[in-house]
């Protein structure tokens, strides 16, 4: 009877231990996936940022350009004036 018991509480034990190093599994797989979604949630933010800047230098460029075209535009309104005065 007493050999039957501690079988019995062996078993148990036996079972304890594969069911602690299963939920450790799961904490361990939770834990890499938290760490994924993040360093994806990194990237996506980088690369916004990123994409953000580059957007802001072509704007900038583009104001420029139109800014030395309206310029151009002017000098050139100025010079038929000059001509038509002359």
């Amino acid at each position: 009877m007493a050999e039957a018991e501690e079988r019995r509480e062996s078993e148990i034990e036996i079972l304890r231990n594969k069911a602690k190093q299963e939920i450790e599994k799961v904490d361990e797989t939770n834990y890499i996936v938290k760490m994924t979604v993040n360093n994806m949630k990194l990237d996506i933010n980088n690369k916004m940022s990123e994409t953000q800047e580059r957007r802001n230098q072509i704007m900038e460029e583009n104001k420029r350009k139109h800014h030395d075209r309206h310029m151009k535009e002017e000098a050139a309104e100025k010079r038929r004036q000059d001509l038509i005065k002359e």
